[in-house]
C-alpha cells in the first residue's frame, strides 16, 4: 500500500490501515515515515560472527553482536559455532542461558547452531582447522 498507517504496541503490531483511520492513543510517539519503506525484519540462520567477532573464539560477542544486527535489519538470528572441541561448545552455550544485558533494541537469539563433527562417519570430510 502506497501509503499507510500502522500502530506498535508490543508483539504483534496491533492495526495497519489508512493514515486517516489511525485510532488515536493518550500516549505515545508518532513517527512520520513518509518516503521510507517498511519491511519485516530480517532473520539470520547461520551467524558465525561479525563486527570482527567470533562467537567460536569470543562467545561473550553474542550480545554486542545482538546489539549492532538491527541497523542492518535483522532481528533475529541463529549464533553458529564451528567444529570446535565440547569445552568450547560448552562456552558458547554460556552466554544463552544467561539473560540478555539491560537495554533495548536489539536481535533476538534463537538458539546456538553446532557446525560438524556431527556427520556420518562413512562421508566425513575434514573440518576446517580449529581457531588459534
Amino acid at each position: 500500500q502506497p501509503e499507510g498507517a500502522l500502530r506498535v504496541d508490543g508483539d504483534p503490531i496491533p492495526w495497519i490501515g489508512p493514515p486517516g483511520a489511525l485510532p488515536a492513543t493518550p500516549e505515545g510517539e508518532v513517527f512520520d515515515a513518509a518516503s521510507q519503506t517498511l519491511s519485516p525484519g530480517l532473520i539470520d540462520l547461520q551467524l558465525n560472527g561479525a563486527f570482527g567477532r567470533d562467537f567460536t573464539v569470543d562467545p561473550a560477542a553474542l550480545w554486542a553482536v545482538a546489539a549492532q544486527l538491527p541497523r542492518y535489519g535483522v532481528t533475529a538470528f541463529l549464533p553458529t559455532i564451528i567444529t570446535a572441541p565440547l569445552g568450547a561448545i560448552e562456552a558458547a552455550q554460556a552466554p544463552l542461558a544467561q539473560r540478555p544485558p539491560a537495554g533495548a533494541g536489539r536481535a533476538q537469539p534463537l538458539g546456538l547452531h553446532r557446525g560438524r563433527p556431527f556427520l556420518s562417519p562413512a562421508r566425513r570430510s575434514p573440518p576446517p582447522p580449529a581457531p588459534p
